[in-house]
C-alpha cells in the first residue's frame, strides 16, 4: 500500500512540472477553467498512521467568481481487513441520516435536504491558462466504516488539506485530468494523521 502512495506522489510532482510549463497569460474574463462547474471521477488512496484503504467516487467543484470553488467528494471502497468505508462532507453524510429516518416530518427533511448542500471545504485556483494548481482546505468530512463484527460500525469528523493540478487532454479541452496529493487526519485521534493521493478524470461545463 505504501509503494501504492509513492507512486501517486511521483505522479503528481510529474504532472506538475508539465502543468507548470509556461503559457500565455489569459484575461481572467476568457480563461477556459476560471469559473466554470468541475466535476470528476476520482481514485483515492490515503495511508495513515492507523492503516491504509482505497476508494473510488466523484468530485465537484462549484465556482464562487472566478477563483474560489465549493469542494462536494463522495468516494466508497473496501478495506484490506474487511467491510466497506464511505467518505463524505458533513453536511451529505448528516443530511442524507436525517432524511432516511424523519422524512414523514417536514421540518427535520427539510434542514436534512438543505445540509446536503454543505461542501466539505473551500478552493483556489492558482495561474492563468488551461493548466492551473487547485489548492484546498476541506475541514468538514466524515469517513464511515462499517463491518459485520461486534462495535465494527464508527463514524468519525476529519479533514483534508489537498493540492492538484489541473490538466486538460489534448484532444478534447473540456476533459482534464488531475493527479492529487494531500494531508489527512481525523479530529481527536493522533494516529489518523496521513497522506492522501490519487488521480481524477473531469470535465467542465462549457
Amino acid at each position: 500500500m505504501k509503494n501504492h502512495l509513492c507512486i501517486g506522489i511521483f505522479i503528481f510532482l510529474f504532472c506538475g512540472v508539465h502543468a507548470q510549463t509556461p503559457v500565455p497569460a489569459t484575461p481572467a474574463a476568457t480563461d477556459p477553467i476560471n469559473g466554470k462547474i468541475h466535476y470528476a471521477f476520482t481514485a483515492n488512496h490515503t495511508q495513515q498512521l492507523v492503516g491504509s484503504y482505497t476508494s473510488f467516487g466523484g468530485d465537484a467543484w462549484i465556482p464562487m467568481g472566478k477563483r474560489y470553488t465549493l469542494n462536494y467528494n463522495l468516494r466508497f471502497g473496501f478495506p484490506p481487513n474487511g467491510g466497506v468505508y464511505l467518505h463524505a462532507s458533513d453536511g451529505l453524510f448528516l443530511g442524507g441520516l436525517i432524511l432516511g429516518h424523519f422524512s414523514e416530518y417536514k421540518v427535520l427533511s427539510t434542514i436534512g435536504f438543505l445540509m446536503l448542500f454543505i461542501p466539505e471545504g473551500v478552493g483556489y485556483y492558482v495561474g492563468n491558462g488551461p493548466n492551473k494548481l487547485h489548492l484546498s482546505v476541506n475541514p468538514l468530512t466524515i469517513d464511515y466504516r462499517y463491518r459485520n463484527v461486534p462495535d465494527g460500525e464508527w463514524s468519525t469528523m476529519g479533514g483534508n488539506i489537498t493540492a492538484r493540478f489541473h490538466i486538460p487532454t489534448k484532444n478534447d479541452p473540456e476533459t482534464f485530468i488531475s493527479p492529487f496529493v494531500g494531508l489527512v487526519a481525523n479530529y481527536g485521534n493522533f494516529r489518523s494523521f496521513g497522506l492522501r493521493a490519487g488521480l481524477s478524470l473531469g470535465f467542465h461545463t462549457r
